[in-house]
């Protein structure tokens, strides 16, 4: 069996054999570098086609929130609104986690503001249909503490309507799965708060995903306005963007609003 050999000059006229293994060794050095690949987007590789393309910041969306059946039993185009725990009820069942996050919500509606969903056709159509209709619920609750320090509960459970109290209140164990504190802020309660007024980047950016300044112009002063509503003092209360005209996070005023839910990549 013969070896497959390279014959490559030297600097001095001579020419010295490589063996294929030394040849290859040096194609590879001026090769360019290989790009990175991350766990995340291995594993999105893996699922099937249909839930890459609605998988967005690692999680996959709900393409449509669910609207309600005329009395024939025909769906039309108008969303149908639950309460928060009939909401993660109802989305638990149909096989997701949990509802979308403030910061993932926001990031979808400013990228497909942005133009960066254009070839994304999946995720465009989650987009404008988040942007139709009534407000929906977000997997977060908000308390504004005394000091006023705003504590943010992430992934709430057992956060249920009372509807004798005409509020939400915790139904046994401890609602919490993740919590935020932010020092103490200026923002009142209960007011819709225009967010070019917020000096608070660490909040804007824990809330919306981004820095108020890399907002869409849509958001910062057009139609779509950034708002943001805080509970009363001392009340919990399940968080929601309370407008789909508005990018508007709103932990005061929800009682109903429409469903739609995420699930963890496995």
């Amino acid at each position: 069996m013969t070896t497959s050999k390279i014959i490559k000059p030297l600097g001095d006229g001579k020419r010295r054999i490589l063996s294929l293994d030394e040849a290859m060794a040096q194609i590879d050095a001026h090769q360019p570098p290989k790009p990175q690949i991350s766990q995340e987007d291995e594993k999105l590789a893996e699922l099937p086609l249909d839930v890459q393309l609605r998988t967005y910041l690692g999680v996959e969306w709900e393409i449509h929130s669910p609207k309600i059946k005329s009395e024939k039993g025909k769906t039309t185009n108008q969303k149908d609104i639950f309460t928060f725990d009939g909401s993660l009820a109802r989305l638990r069942a149909a096989g997701y986690d949990r509802h979308p996050t403030p910061s993932e919500y926001c990031s979808l509606i400013m990228d497909y503001l942005d133009g960066n969903l254009r070839y994304k056709p999946l995720l465009k159509e989650i987009a404008e249909d988040i942007l139709k209709g009534v407000g929906e619920w977000l997997s977060m609750a908000m308390k504004m503490m005394c000091s006023r320090i705003l504590v943010c509960y992430g992934d709430p459970e057992n956060l249920v309507w009372d509807e004798k109290k005409k509020q939400y209140v915790v139904n046994g164990n401890d609602i919490i799965h993740s919590t935020y504190t932010n020092s103490p802020i200026s923002i009142p309660s209960e007011k819709s708060i225009n967010l070019a007024g917020v000096d608070n980047d660490e909040l804007i950016r824990f809330l919306y995903g981004r820095s108020f300044e890399d907002f869409p112009e849509r958001v910062r002063k057009g139609d779509l306005l950034g708002l943001l509503t805080l509970p009363p003092d001392m009340a919990l209360a399940p968080v929601c963007c309370s407008d789909p005209w508005r990018l508007h996070i709103d932990g005061c005023y929800g009682n109903f609003r429409a469903s739609r839910g995420v699930r963890e990549l496995k």
